[in-house]
C-alpha cells in the first residue's frame, strides 16, 4: 500500500510543487519536494528564492544527495541543477 502511494501519488505531488516553486517571486514561500523513493522532505529545504540564491555550497551538496541527484562540478552547476529539479529556470 505504501508503495502504491510513494509511486503514484508523490509524482503527481512534485509537479504541482514544482509549478508552485515556478511562479514564486523571491520572498515567497518554496514548496519542498519530496523524495520520490521515501516520501520524505529534507530539512534544509531553502524557505524561498532569496534563500536558494544565498545557499551555501555543503548545503546544496546535501540537498543534492537527499534528491540523489549528481553533486560533482562547480557550485554554479550545481545550483542551476538544484534550481530546475524544483521547478525554478
Amino acid at each position: 500500500m505504501l508503495q502504491m502511494l510513494i509511486t503514484n501519488i508523490i509524482p503527481e505531488q512534485n509537479i504541482s510543487r514544482r509549478n508552485h516553486n515556478r511562479l514564486c517571486h523571491e520572498t515567497d514561500a518554496l514548496l519542498p519536494i519530496l523524495n520520490e523513493q521515501t516520501g520524505l522532505v529534507p530539512t534544509n529545504f531553502p524557505a524561498t528564492k532569496a534563500d536558494l540564491a544565498v545557499i551555501d555550497p555543503f548545503q546544496l551538496d546535501q540537498l543534492l544527495a537527499f534528491y540523489n541527484l549528481p553533486f560533482v562540478g562547480f557550485n554554479k552547476e550545481k545550483h542551476l541543477l538544484f534550481s530546475q529539479f524544483i521547478g525554478i529556470d
